[in-house]
């Protein structure tokens, strides 16, 4: 190898992996569900910013504007998106898969990719 030819080589080695650092910087969050308490998501939320998270407690919803949430007995509270993914689990004990946000407008808010059904909430 010439001299230009090695000095270009390491220097699109060197932008190379500058680039595969910025990719790797800029995933978002675990990719592999971890499970959170709720009242954790409530008290730290940029701790779990993008995170794949597993969380368990009963769906609620509200009709105007429709929405719905995650509760615990506290309650600690995350949102549920999109709604169709649990509006027929009303009232349910639900363990949730699903990626972890804050959006300005809805506040904390699970992107949910897996549904459980455990049960019905013990009778108060």
């Amino acid at each position: 190898m010439t001299g230009v030819t090695l000095r270009l080589a390491t220097s699109l080695l060197a932008a190379s992996v500058l680039v595969a650092s910025v990719l790797v910087g800029c995933a978002p969050g675990r990719t592999v569900p971890e499970p959170v308490e709720l009242a954790e998501l409530v008290a730290d939320p940029d701790r779990y910013l993008g995170d794949m998270v597993i969380v368990e407690g009963v769906v609620r919803a509200h009709d105007d504007p429709a929405h719905a949430w995650i509760e615990d007995e506290v309650p600690h509270r995350v949102g549920l998106e999109p709604l169709e993914a649990v509006e027929d689990l009303l009232g349910q004990v639900v363990r949730v898969v699903g990626r972890f946000d804050v959006v300005d407008a809805a506040g904390r808010v699970l992107e949910v990719e897996q549904v459980q059904v455990l049960g019905e909430p013990p009778r108060a």
